[in-house]
């Protein structure tokens, strides 16, 4: 089970602006992505470790997330979804949100 969360709208622009001037590329915002969105989970193959500053590109604020190191154990086709979920959950209006 995942737990995920909802991120600031700048934070969400910003990275929109970092892929298309190709500072960073489509796969790497994925993992932006969740490494700031995912909020927990429960029966995975490890346990929700300690959050990190994560630092975007172009970014003046750290963010708390998980580690490289963290997101590197997690399989790629699930980071995908994730960050897809995550990125759905964030355009949802505020009733929705609450369901």
């Amino acid at each position: 089970i995942w737990k995920l969360g909802m991120l600031s709208s700048d934070l969400i622009a910003h990275l929109g602006t970092v892929v298309k001037e190709g500072k960073i590329n489509p796969v790497q915002a994925a993992f932006f992505i969740v490494a700031i969105g995912v909020k927990g989970w429960e029966n995975f193959s490890f346990p929700y470790p300690e959050l990190k500053d994560i630092i975007l590109p172009e970014y003046d604020i750290p963010i708390k997330g998980l580690s490289r190191d963290t997101l590197g154990k997690i399989p790629l086709d699930i980071i995908t979804e994730l960050s897809q979920k995550i990125f759905e959950i964030n355009k949802l209006t505020v009733p929705e949100q609450k369901n």
